[in-house]
C-alpha cells in the first residue's frame, strides 16, 4: 500500500519537474523572440498545466507576437 502511494507520489513530483523547466524553457523562448516577459505573464507560465505549456510552447516557436502565444488562433 505504502509502495502503491510512493510511486503516486513519484509521478507527481517527476510531472511538476518537467512542468517548471518547460515553463522555464517557454520563459526563456518568449524573452528571446519579444523581449521581457512581464512577471504577470511569468506567474501565468508557471501556474499552468504541462498540456497548457506543450500548447503554447508550439505557438510560441511560430507566433508573430506575444499575445498570439496566449489567444487561441481565430
Amino acid at each position: 500500500m505504502l509502495s502503491t502511494q510512493f510511486e503516486v507520489w513519484k509521478g507527481q513530483w517527476l510531472a511538476e519537474g518537467e512542468a517548471k523547466g518547460e515553463a522555464k524553457a517557454l520563459i526563456c523562448l518568449l524573452a528571446a523572440r519579444f523581449g521581457a516577459v512581464a512577471p504577470s505573464r511569468q506567474k501565468r507560465i508557471r501556474r499552468a498545466k504541462l498540456a497548457t505549456l506543450d500548447r503554447w510552447f508550439k505557438r510560441a516557436v511560430v507566433a508573430p507576437d506575444l499575445s498570439s502565444v496566449f489567444n487561441p488562433p481565430r
